[in-house]
């Protein structure tokens, strides 16, 4: 369940920076599969990038959030992901339609109104 201050902060900002979600072991399998594919080429399926990722979709540190958020009925439409390499700067946070329209939905309440 969120607390107060992560209600604060998601209803100021739009988003949470939940730290700590994956331990060592996860991150270091989940690079195994990224770093090869990084190099040499993207997956060009999404099946390519095993299970690691498919135990992101509910993950237990996360899936609580996104059901408080969004309600019992969540799921995935699609996937996204961003690869950067060692060093490079930190992107810029979009917060308009006019960036990369396909990646983002708007947020309305807990149970919004269909239109």
């Amino acid at each position: 369940m969120m607390n107060n201050e992560e209600k604060f902060v998601f209803d100021l900002q739009g988003y949470l920076i939940i730290k700590n979600v994956l331990n060592t072991d996860e991150v270091d399998e989940l690079n195994e599969i990224i770093d090869p594919s990084h190099r040499d080429a993207l997956p060009r399926r999404p099946s390519l990038w095993g299970e690691p990722f498919k135990r992101l979709i509910d993950h237990p540190h996360i899936f609580p959030y996104l059901i408080e958020l969004l309600g019992p009925n969540v799921r995935l439409d699609h996937d996204y992901s961003i690869f950067m390499n060692a060093g490079d700067g930190r992107g810029g946070l979009h917060g308009g339609p006019d960036f990369h329209g396909d990646h983002w939905y708007k947020y309305r309440g807990k149970n919004p109104r269909r239109n």
